[in-house]
């Protein structure tokens, strides 16, 4: 079998073949690489070229990613290949054509979160270049995406906490991004929809605290409205996977992110502006901008539990607004799907906050 892969790897007609014999072979749960593992992923480095990108570029990432995660069971020759091989598999990623294609897009994630995970000093000096990948997907509308993308983000930030000063480290640029995750909504809110409220948080309107997250405009009113709110979906889901799998277990900034939620909540268009062309087709996001933020909620309830006591004012607040709200105007123009989810979101949210 062996021999085979490596045969139908060689030849660039049975290339695909051979990927998909790799990847069914390394699927399997007695597999010994050994002597091979050198020369399969020289093969796949060999075969990032832009036209079999194009042909097959999710089965070259697909069996990377499952070659990368085989390596971790031996140690000598896990740090080989981060020594000989690590820096091409990451000039591989950086070709903009791969995230043309969802699948691609989807194989290629999977294999800078590998890459993240197990090489995280190493891959240091390459975070530029994640960075710049993951910028390209921020708009990104497929939710597996947006999902692989979030933990990838949340990785990144390990490797600026790598030093001598490891765990001070890793507590600021927690901090960090959580405050550039909701500086940015914030922005977008601010700059896209009239506020109901002329006072904004100020710690909160700083649209570059995170340059990769920048966000600049279409000229086109209802692409710009797009835009902004599903740049505001990808960035919540981003803050939601953080508070999730959080790689600090503490300082997680409840307060401000209580106080993102709460804005966001009470956001709808100022009707003295009902005659911009865009009105409308905001109006329409809005529901959806709402399901987000009780999502995000959820999650603030469920991973800080008790110690919600110090903002329980605000946390109490923010659900009585909504009860009065949620049959009224803040959903009044929402399908029925998006009700009927909003009214579950809600009671779970208040079994939750009644529980702390």
């Amino acid at each position: 079998m062996d021999q085979l892969i490596t045969s139908t790897l060689k030849t660039r007609r049975q290339r695909s073949l051979g990927l998909r014999l790799l990847i069914c072979y390394l699927k399997k749960s007695n597999v010994k690489l050994e002597e091979n593992v050198n020369t399969w992923t020289s093969l796949l480095i060999q075969s990032c070229k832009l036209p079999e990108l194009r042909l097959y570029g999710d089965l070259i990432f697909s069996a990377m990613a499952l070659l990368i995660d085989r390596l971790q069971s031996d140690g000598n020759m896990s740090k080989a290949f981060a020594s000989a091989h690590l820096y091409k598999v990451i000039e591989c990623l950086s070709h903009n054509e791969i995230y043309k294609n969802e699948r691609q897009t989807f194989a290629a994630l999977h294999t800078i979160k590998k890459c993240l995970k197990y090489y995280p000093k190493g891959i240091k000096a390459k975070s530029s270049t994640i960075k710049n990948i993951l910028a390209l997907l921020i708009d990104n509308r497929n939710d597996d995406v947006v999902y692989q993308s979030g933990e990838c983000w949340l990785l990144l930030q390990k490797l600026h906490g790598i030093s001598d000063k490891e765990h001070i480290g890793n507590i600021i640029e927690w901090k960090d991004f959580q405050l550039s995750l909701l500086s940015n909504i914030q922005y977008i809110i601010n700059s896209t929809i009239v506020m109901n409220s002329q006072e904004l948080v100020d710690s909160l309107s700083k649209p570059n605290n995170f340059g990769a997250f920048t966000f600049e405009a279409v000229k086109d009113p209802f692409e710009r409205a797009s835009q902004a709110f599903r740049r505001i979906f990808n960035l919540i889901e981003y803050l939601k996977i953080a508070l999730r799998k959080q790689f600090f277990k503490k300082y997680i900034c409840i307060h401000q992110i209580l106080v993102l939620i709460q804005n966001g909540l009470k956001a709808h268009v100022n009707q003295q502006h009902n005659l911009r062309i865009d009105h409308a087709y905001i109006e329409t996001f809005l529901p959806q901008m709402h399901i987000k933020f009780l999502e995000l909620l959820e999650i603030v309830i469920e991973t800080c539990y008790t110690h919600l006591r110090m903002d329980y004012r605000l946390v109490l607040n923010i659900l009585l607004d909504g009860l009065e709200k949620k049959r009224k105007s803040m959903f009044l123009e929402a399908n029925s799907k998006d009700v009927s989810k909003a009214d579950h979101t809600w009671n779970n949210h208040l079994k939750l906050y009644f529980r702390c």
